[in-house]
């Protein structure tokens, strides 16, 4: 279970660095400087092995110099049968005022390159 884990935030690292290729490729020679990424609390992304494995693959890609920065967003969902907005756990709580189940998810599904600092050198 646990290799499996690392192998899915593994493939996430590599299509980040594919991303940054692509957003990068008018670059004659592009230096990167940092990145911010955004991994929503919900999106199934454990950070921790999504840095270790940024830092076990960044020494041969173009984010070889890059600060990775990942900012967690929290989880925001509005309960479908009261209305009520709150922020869960997980998927699976309750709503705290009606106790119903169904929610919309607001926000913490999300994963995505906020910005990329580069230049050309």
């Amino acid at each position: 279970m646990l290799i499996e884990l690392y192998m899915h935030e593994l493939s996430i690292a590599e299509s980040i660095i594919d991303i940054v290729k692509t957003e990068t490729a008018h670059l004659k020679t592009p230096k990167i400087y940092g990145i911010i990424i955004e991994i929503g609390a919900l999106s199934g992304v454990e950070i921790d092995a999504l840095e270790f494995a940024f830092e076990a693959i960044k020494k041969e890609s173009i984010l070889k110099d890059a600060v990775i920065t990942i900012n967690k967003i929290d989880a925001k969902v509005k309960c479908i049968e009261c209305d009520h907005v709150f922020f869960p756990d997980n998927l699976h709580t309750a709503c705290p005022v009606c106790g119903s189940f169904i929610h919309k998810v607001i926000t913490g599904q999300e994963m995505k390159v906020r910005s990329i600092t580069a230049e050309e050198r």
